[in-house]
C-alpha cells in the first residue's frame, strides 16, 4: 500500500513527504526551484526543434503537433508562476503554506510529461495532413475539361487542365489560357502562364493572395478557327 501510494508522486515530491517534520523547508525549496526551471529548459529545447521541423511560429496551430507544443508552453508558464509563488510563500510564512502549491506544481509536471508522450505519436510534418484540392469537370462543344487546383489554399498552387475531345481523340488543342479573379475583394483577373505537359494536358503555377470564392476562366483554342470558354468557381481556403 505504501509503495503504491508513493509511486503516484514524482521523486521530488516523495522526498518532501519522507522529510516531513525533519528539515522539510530545504527539500521543498529545492524541489520547487528545480521543477520550476527544469521544465522550461526541456520544453524550450523541444520548441526549438519543433520550429525547425515546421514552417515557423505562424504554422504551429495548423497541426496537432503544434497545438501540443502550445499547450506545453502554457503549462510551463503556469508552473513557473506557481513555483515562484511557492518560494515567496515559503520565505514569508513557512512550509505549511506551500504544500498545496507544491502538489499543484507536481501535477502540472505530470501533465507536461503526458503531453510529451503525446508528441511522440504526432507528426510535425503538415504534409501528413489532408491537402485541400479543388476539381471540376466542365463541358463545352463536346470537349470535356478537367480542372484541378492543388493545394486549394492561400499561397502557391498548381493548376492542371486536361481536355478530352469528342470520342477521346488525342488531337491536342492549340492553346490554353487561364485567368483567376476574386470579385469579393475586387481582385482583377490574374493571368496564369500555362505550359503543355502532354497531349491535352496543360499546367501552370499561381499565387493566391486571399481566401475566398475565386472565378476560374479557361480559354481554349481547339483549332485555328475557334475558341471555347470554360468558367467555374473555386473555393480557396486560408
Amino acid at each position: 500500500m505504501v509503495a503504491n501510494a508513493q509511486s503516484r508522486h514524482p521523486p521530488g515530491l516523495r522526498q518532501i513527504q519522507l522529510q516531513r517534520g525533519n528539515g522539510i523547508a530545504p527539500a521543498i525549496a529545492r524541489f520547487s526551484r528545480n521543477a520550476t526551471w527544469a521544465m522550461p529548459l526541456v520544453v524550450l529545447t523541444g520548441v526549438a526543434q519543433a520550429l525547425h521541423l515546421t514552417d515557423g511560429v505562424s504554422t504551429l496551430d495548423d497541426s496537432g503537433y503544434g497545438r501540443f507544443i502550445i499547450a506545453k508552453l502554457v503549462l510551463v508558464l503556469a508552473a513557473i508562476v506557481i513555483g515562484t509563488r511557492a518560494r515567496r510563500s515559503l520565505a514569508a510564512r513557512g512550509t505549511a503554506s506551500i504544500l498545496s502549491l507544491v502538489r499543484v506544481e507536481a501535477a502540472v509536471a505530470l501533465v507536461v510529461l503526458a503531453l510529451s508522450a503525446a508528441l511522440v505519436s504526432s507528426s510535425p510534418n503538415p504534409s501528413n495532413q489532408q491537402v485541400p484540392t479543388f476539381s471540376a469537370s466542365l463541358a463545352q462543344r463536346d470537349i470535356i475539361a478537367e480542372i484541378t487546383i492543388s493545394p486549394a489554399r492561400v499561397g502557391e498552387s498548381e493548376i492542371h487542365a486536361l481536355f478530352t475531345p469528342p470520342g477521346g481523340a488525342i488531337t491536342p488543342v492549340k492553346a490554353v489560357k487561364v485567368r483567376l479573379e476574386l470579385p469579393a475583394k475586387n481582385v482583377p483577373a490574374i493571368p496564369v502562364e500555362m505550359i503543355q505537359l502532354g497531349a491535352n494536358h496543360w499546367s501552370g503555377v499561381v499565387q493566391f493572395p486571399y481566401a475566398g470564392e475565386w472565378t476560374v476562366e479557361v480559354l481554349v483554342t481547339p483549332d485555328d478557327n475557334a475558341q471555347i470558354r470554360y468558367s467555374t468557381v473555386a473555393t480557396i481556403k486560408g
